[in-house]
Parts: structure tokens; sequence; C-alpha cells
């Protein structure tokens, strides 16, 4: 339910509460540590918050590079913090090393449904350039589905 609401507010609003990502440290620090145990979760957690702070850093400066060179003003972030948040999160679900999967994967479903998304706009005439588009809900989605995809022997 938890990640059922970030992913409808986020996609609403394109917005990550910092209320609710408290409330998502509680939470998947205690999973983490029920499925993985304290250490395994606190790595992965690490691990997931400086992956995405490392990538928002990356996004900011694609946008300064891009608020340069661009004729229309870019007021939007390539990637918010409320992202960085949710790296956290997913990393203490998921633990370590499972985080590294559950990013990689996050980016890949991003990048695809993206994809699509922006091919249906342009076929439908609706695309507006530098279009932000919610990424917690890949992420989650990726999550997710690692939590709950049957186990190999």
């Amino acid at each position: 339910m938890y990640f059922y609401l970030i992913s409808i507010i986020d996609l609403e609003h394109k917005l990550v509460l910092g209320l609710l990502s408290m409330a998502g440290v509680a939470i998947g620090g205690t999973a983490g540590t029920l499925m993985h145990g304290w250490l395994d979760t606190l790595l992965g957690g690490g691990a997931g918050f400086l992956a995405m702070f490392g990538i928002y850093w990356l996004g900011r400066a694609f946008s300064a590079w891009l608020a340069r060179r661009s004729p229309q003003p870019v007021e939007k972030e390539a990637l918010g913090f409320g992202d960085v948040h949710i790296g956290l999160i997913i990393g203490l679900v998921l633990g370590w090393p499972g985080v590294s999967a559950g990013i990689l994967l996050g980016i890949i479903l991003g990048g695809v449904l993206s994809g699509i998304y922006m091919l249906l706009m342009l076929i439908l005439k609706r695309y507006q350039f530098l279009t932000a588009v919610p990424y917690a809900p890949f992420l989650i989605g990726a999550t997710v589905l690692l939590i709950f995809l049957p186990k190999g022997s």
C-alpha cells in the first residue's frame, strides 16, 4: 500500500513527499531487516541512496547544460530529490546486493516506458519538449517485481 500511495502521488503531482519518505524509511528498514538482516538492509539503503544521489547530480548537471543551450526555459530538474529518497527506501527493502538489480531494472523500465510514452505523444501530435515524467513508479515497479518474482533454487 505504501508503494502504491507513493506512485499515485508522483504520477499525479510529480512529487515525493518528505513525510511519506520518512515513513518509508521506517517501513523499508523493518521489512528489509526481517527479510535480509540488519547489515544487508543498511548496506542496501546506503547503496540505494548513494546511487540515486549520484544520478540526481548528473541530472542537475544535464539540466544546467541544457538550460544554457535551449531556446525554451528549463525549469524542472531531470530527477528530483524525492527519487533519491526512494533509492534509499528500495535499498532498505531489497538489501545488499539486491538494490543494484532494483535500480538497474527501474532505470530500464523508466527508459523503455518513457520512450513509448513520448513516441505515443509524437504520434498524437501532443508531444511537448522537456515533458517531465515521474520516476518513482518505475523504481517502485522494479522493486515489487524483484520482491515477488519466484526465487531460483
